[in-house]
């Protein structure tokens, strides 16, 4: 098993925030209904799904060290998910919410749940031996298949213009401390309360702007809402936004 000093240094401080409040570790009950369960080497994950296949509580048990980590971030974004998106992209989630952006890998190209650290191994193993049982027992049809990580409560309650407001706000303070005085960030959309579609113009830094937009969402997500993201608008959006904005030649020549 591994501990939280031999996974990657990348995830080395989530993993200890994640042991430092470990709230679902629970031994599973044979006699627990509506329960699915698997185990491998000791080591087991289990949920507790209603009659939509929702899950309604997750808990793991036997776990060490960043194995045990890992498996306590994955039981914590579990609830309100079906197995079968558990299974698809909880760890694919986790694994980017455990990044520490400040900390290079030597992965070259996309970093996954498989390449990242051996510590993921086995929850990988888990979670699709769990998705293998709810398939066998469960009498919902497994169709549903998408991964929207929930808001706080607070966050959610707010309207959009009020999430828009505090977000302007916190994009100008990041953008002083990082520097970006010529660079202006445009939020263009906000999508189920936590994905902020922008665009960007004006950033002539030597820092890709993706790894640029990456510190942003890192401070933002601390600032404001754990669960924020931002996403970057299409050429092709771009385009079409700005068709609908622009005056005919037509039209122009008539005035």
């Amino acid at each position: 098993m591994a501990n939280p000093f031999q996974i990657h240094p990348r995830y080395r401080h989530a993993a200890e925030a994640l042991l430092s409040n470990a709230v679902h570790e629970e031994k599973f009950r044979s006699t627990t209904p509506s329960a699915i369960n698997a185990t491998i080497d000791g080591v087991s994950l289990w949920v507790v799904v209603n009659t939509q296949d929702s899950i309604i509580k997750a808990e793991h048990f036997g776990a060490e060290g960043a194995e045990r980590a890992i498996l306590e971030g994955l039981c914590q974004l579990s609830v309100g998910r079906t197995v079968r998106e558990l299974s698809e992209h909880g760890l694919i989630y986790l694994e980017h919410q455990m990044r520490d952006p400040k900390v290079p890998h030597e992965v070259k190209g996309l970093l996954t749940p498989e390449n990242a650290d051996p510590s993921f191994q086995l929850p990988l193993r888990l979670v699709r031996s769990l998705f293998k049982q709810s398939g066998k027992s469960s009498q919902v049809p497994q169709t549903k298949n998408f991964w929207t990580p929930n808001p706080s409560k607070i966050w959610a309650s707010l309207s959009e213009q009020e999430q828009r407001g505090k977000i302007e706000i916190a994009l100008k303070e990041v953008s002083l401390r990082l520097n970006l005085t010529n660079c202006r960030i445009e939020i263009i959309e906000i999508r189920h309360h936590t994905r902020l579609v922008v665009s960007v113009s004006g950033y002539q830094g030597e820092t890709p702007i993706g790894s640029v937009l990456m510190t942003i969402e890192n401070l933002l997500k601390k600032r404001l809402e754990p669960q924020l993201e931002l996403i970057l608008e299409s050429l092709e959006d771009r385009n079409k936004r700005v068709g609908r904005t622009q005056i005919p030649r037509s039209v122009e020549a008539s005035t």
